[in-house]
C-alpha cells in the first residue's frame, strides 16, 4: 500500500499539470514582447553601422575622387551603375546596403535576377548632393538647385543627412538610389511635389524613428521631423537637415539679405 501511494506521488496531477502550463505561459506573455523588442533595438544597431560604413566608404571614395561624392544612377553615374556599386570596393561587403528591418519582398539575387529589376539597397543618398541643375522658371528663389558633390561645399557636414532609409517595396518596384528631399517643400502651386512616406521608410525603428548617415559620416537614429519639419500652420520651413545651404539662406533672410 505504502509502496502505491509513493508511487502515485512521483507524477503529476491533471491540476498540477495545467497550473505548470499555465505558469509557463504567463511568463511567455511577459518575456516576448521583451525579446522582440531586444530584437528591433538589434536590428536598428545593425543598420546604424550598415549606414556609418557606408558613409565611410563614401569619405574614402571622395579621397580618391578629388573630394567628390559617388553620383547616383540617375545624375552621371548611369554607366558606372551608380553610387551603390562605386562604393562596393571601399564598403567591404553587399551585406551592408541591406538593413536588417527591411521586409521587402523584392531583393536582388546574384544568378536568379535581372539586375534592375530587383532590389538593392534598404538605402538612398541625399538629391542635394548630385550635380547643380536651375529651378524652373518662375521659381520663387532662383538660385541654383543641388549641386553638393564635394565635400568641401557642405557648410555644416556634421548636420546635413547624406544616406537615408527607403521605404519597403515589392513586386517589380525598384527603389531608387537617392531621396528628392527637395520636393517636399511647397513649390510654385503651394504645395510639395511629394510627401516623405513616398520615399522615406518613416518609423521603419524602434519608436516610431529612422537611421540616418550625415555628411561628416556618423549616424544616428532619429525621428522624420527632428531632420525635416514645416510648420503648415505658419506656412514656413523649420527645420531642413537634407539641404546643406538652408541654414545659411535661413540666417541670410533673417538678416535682411536677399
Amino acid at each position: 500500500m505504502n509502496n502505491l501511494l509513493a508511487r502515485r506521488r512521483l507524477g503529476f496531477t491533471l491540476i498540477e499539470l495545467l497550473v505548470v502550463i499555465a505558469i509557463i505561459a504567463l511568463l511567455i506573455s511577459v518575456l516576448l514582447p521583451s525579446l522582440n523588442r531586444a530584437r528591433a533595438a538589434s536590428k536598428t544597431t545593425v543598420c546604424l553601422s550598415n549606414m556609418k560604413n557606408l558613409s565611410l566608404a563614401a569619405d574614402l571614395y571622395a579621397n580618391d575622387h578629388h573630394d567628390a561624392y559617388p553620383l547616383s544612377r540617375s545624375h552621371g553615374g548611369f554607366k558606372q551603375g551608380g553610387w551603390i556599386k562605386l562604393l562596393k570596393p571601399y564598403a567591404g561587403s553587399e551585406a551592408l546596403y541591406r538593413c536588417p528591418a527591411d521586409e521587402s519582398d523584392n531583393w536582388f539575387e546574384e544568378g536568379k535576377s535581372v539586375e534592375g529589376t530587383k532590389r538593392l539597397n534598404s538605402y538612398a543618398t541625399n538629391v542635394y548632393m548630385t550635380p547643380k541643375q536651375h529651378p524652373p522658371r518662375g521659381s520663387p528663389d532662383p538660385r541654383p538647385l543641388y549641386g553638393f558633390t564635394h565635400r568641401t561645399m557642405i557648410p555644416t557636414a556634421q548636420g546635413t543627412v547624406y544616406l537615408g532609409e527607403w521605404r519597403e517595396t515589392t513586386g517589380d518596384e525598384v527603389p531608387e538610389d537617392h531621396i528628392h528631399a527637395d520636393r517636399w517643400k511647397p513649390g510654385l502651386l503651394g504645395v510639395p511635389e511629394s510627401q516623405p512616406k513616398d520615399e522615406l521608410a518613416i518609423g521603419r525603428h524602434v519608436g516610431k524613428r529612422e537611421n540616418y548617415a550625415f555628411a561628416d559620416s556618423h549616424a544616428e537614429t532619429r525621428r522624420f521631423d527632428e531632420t525635416f519639419f514645416y510648420d503648415e500652420a505658419q506656412q514656413k520651413l523649420v527645420r531642413d537637415l537634407w539641404d546643406p545651404a538652408f541654414r545659411s539662406r535661413r540666417e541670410n533672410k533673417e538678416g535682411g539679405q536677399p
